[in-house]
């Protein structure tokens, strides 16, 4: 039987992102936090192993998360309906590649049991459609395919390479179609960002950290301040 959650419903979504541990997903996941990101690009320093990758699947899934797919998503509605089914079935569990091959990302997938794929990298939207489970793509303001349905179910726009809290400027944004959010957001500023137009996530890895660590304070108030609560 799944764990219930309090009543956490916000139209903005929460990912915290560079996740390491079980305990961490756990305070997240209870304070609201509606995907849980893992990195699993090798040697950086916020890396999981598959085996670290499992332990923390297998604690957000004790709460209501399940997988999903792209079945009876419509095009005209890609994104949004996305976006809707993901806010339904929160938590859900993310891992982050970049660049790495579609076999590696298709084993690590399946062994971790994650529910979300994120490309981080320069892989072809196309790929989308080969891995089982819905695509988070991330892109830069102003590139190509950022809402080009039948393919990654949610944009995220970020900053750099992620995970260096290098800001993007909000004025650069688009003006149409939704988006997650990353870049530089801290517990200071996310309640700005949420109010920006299109905006309906945000993705947040530095700035829930202190000393290297991720800081259990920080992700609540993170997620309290996101949702407004």
């Amino acid at each position: 039987m799944a764990v219930e959650r309090g009543e956490f419903y916000s139209e903005v979504l929460v990912k915290i992102c560079g996740t390491r541990t079980a305990e961490a997903a756990q305070v997240a996941v209870e304070s609201g936090a509606d995907l849980i990101g893992m990195i699993m690009v090798p040697n950086l320093k916020r890396t999981v192993t598959v085996e670290q990758a499992r332990a923390i699947s297998d604690a957000v899934h004790k709460f209501s998360g399940e997988h999903f797919s792209h079945v009876g998503i419509g095009k005209d509605q890609w994104f949004a309906d996305h976006l809707d089914v993901v806010r339904k079935r929160a938590p859900l569990v993310v891992g982050v590649f970049r660049n790495q091959s579609l076999n590696e990302i298709l084993r690590i997938q399946r062994e971790a049991n994650i529910d979300i794929v994120q490309l981080h990298g320069d892989e072809p939207i196309e790929w989308a459609e080969k891995i089982p489970v819905p695509v988070i793509k991330k892109f830069s303001p102003g590139e190509e395919d950022l809402h080009r349905p039948g393919f990654h179910a949610v944009s995220l726009l970020d900053g750099g390479s992620g995970g260096e809290g290098q800001k993007i400027s909000w004025n650069d944004l688009p003006d149409t179609g939704e988006f997650f959010l990353a870049g530089g957001l801290t517990v200071d500023n996310v309640s700005e960002a949420v109010k920006v137009k299109n905006v309906r996530g945000v993705d947040v890895s530095s700035g829930v950290e202190s000393d290297g660590k991720q800081d259990h304070e920080k992700i609540k108030q993170f997620i309290t301040n996101a949702k407004g609560r």
